[in-house]
C-alpha cells in the first residue's frame, strides 16, 4: 500500500500585462467595457473611426431656411392670413430648428472606438474622441495579447 499524496496543480498566478483607461489584460483574460473574456477567445483588437452623421442636420437646416421660412412669411402677408400669434409661433419654431441644426453641425465630432474581436462577434468596448489615445490603447492591448500567447 502506498502513501501517495494526491498531487494538486497549483493555480497559475494571474499577472497584469497591460492596464489603462478601463482595459485590463492579464495572463489569463481581457477585461473591458464591464465584461471579461478569456485570452483564448480574443482574436484581435483594433481601433476604428466613426464619422458623425451630418446629412440629416444639413437637410433639416436647408428645409427650414429655404422652404419653411419663405412659406411662413408668404402666409403671414396673405389677405386671408390667420391670427398673428400663429405665425409668430411658427417663426419661433423655425428659428429653433434652424439654430438647433447649426449647433448640431458645430458640435459634431469624429468618434474612435476600441473594438474587441472574438470568435462570435465584434464588440465596441471603449469610446474616445482622441484618435491617438485609442490607437495607443489598441497597440498596447495587442502587444499584451501577443506576449500572453504561447509561441508555436
Amino acid at each position: 500500500m502506498s502513501d501517495a499524496i494526491p498531487s494538486r496543480v497549483a493555480p497559475r498566478a494571474e499577472n497584469t500585462l497591460f492596464q489603462a483607461d478601463g482595459v485590463l489584460v492579464t495572463t489569463e483574460r481581457l477585461v473591458a467595457g464591464g465584461r471579461a473574456w478569456p485570452l483564448g477567445e480574443v482574436l484581435r483588437v483594433e481601433a476604428i473611426h466613426q464619422s458623425p452623421r451630418v446629412l440629416p442636420l444639413l437637410v433639416l437646416l436647408g428645409v427650414s431656411t429655404v422652404l419653411g421660412l419663405p412659406a411662413i412669411m408668404t402666409a403671414m402677408v396673405a389677405r386671408d392670413a390667420l391670427g398673428q400669434g400663429i405665425y409668430e409661433a411658427a417663426l419661433g419654431c423655425m428659428t429653433v430648428v434652424a439654430f438647433g441644426s447649426i449647433a448640431g453641425l458645430l458640435l459634431a465630432q469624429d468618434q474612435y472606438w476600441l473594438v474587441l474581436w472574438t470568435r462570435g462577434s465584434a464588440r465596441r468596448v471603449l469610446l474616445s474622441r482622441d484618435p491617438e489615445h485609442i490607437s495607443r490603447l489598441a497597440q498596447g492591448v495587442t502587444e499584451a495579447l501577443r506576449a500572453a500567447r504561447p509561441r508555436p
